[in-house]
């Protein structure tokens, strides 16, 4: 997807500061002619690049749509991994201290608590069969059972203590 983009393409194009990018004047080398470049310097030089796109800042860039957090990593890092993973769950905080590689799997742990989770807690449920509080936590691509209890507190520091372990850093606490 972003093979003609790198490091210092994106560093001739954008200033970076307190994550954010910033259009700066591109060369006549990044454009067709002069008149698209004086057009297109004219317009966005100083200006805050991309848009808000499902919650992400998106930039329409060397004839792509990419996020503005992947652009910021690969400004800082010279490389773009797979995914780029927002470690504090927010899509427009993209400091560069917020921002880490990740996979697929990893990205995933540190995901919010879905809207559709009625016990407040990622892995927790209630088993109305059982009329107990059951966590869980999904590893390797399994569920792993970790226990019923009486009490939610209970069931909660136990899915906790199994995230700290299994997830390591990418257990996000929420």
């Amino acid at each position: 997807m972003t093979d003609s983009i790198n490091q210092e393409y994106v560093r001739d194009c954008f200033e970076y500061a307190d994550g954010r990018l910033y259009w700066k004047k591109r060369p006549l080398s990044h454009f067709l002619d002069e008149w698209r470049q004086k057009i297109f310097n004219s317009r966005e030089f100083g200006k805050e690049a991309g848009t808000l796109v499902s919650g992400y800042r998106m930039v329409n860039f060397s004839s792509k749509r990419i996020s503005v957090h992947r652009l910021i990593f690969l400004f800082h890092h010279g490389f773009l991994p797979p995914i780029v993973d927002h470690i504090n769950g927010n899509p427009l905080d993209n400091r560069i201290e917020n921002l880490r590689a990740a996979t697929h799997a990893r990205n995933i742990q540190n995901m919010k608590t879905p809207k559709s989770n009625t016990s407040g807690f990622k892995g927790v449920y209630w088993h109305k069969k059982s009329a107990r509080w059951v966590a869980g936590i999904r590893s390797d691509g399994k569920w792993k059972h970790l226990g019923s209890f009486e009490n939610i507190d209970d069931a909660v520091k136990c899915r906790k203590l199994s995230e700290k372990e299994i997830y390591g850093d990418f257990s996000n606490g929420r």
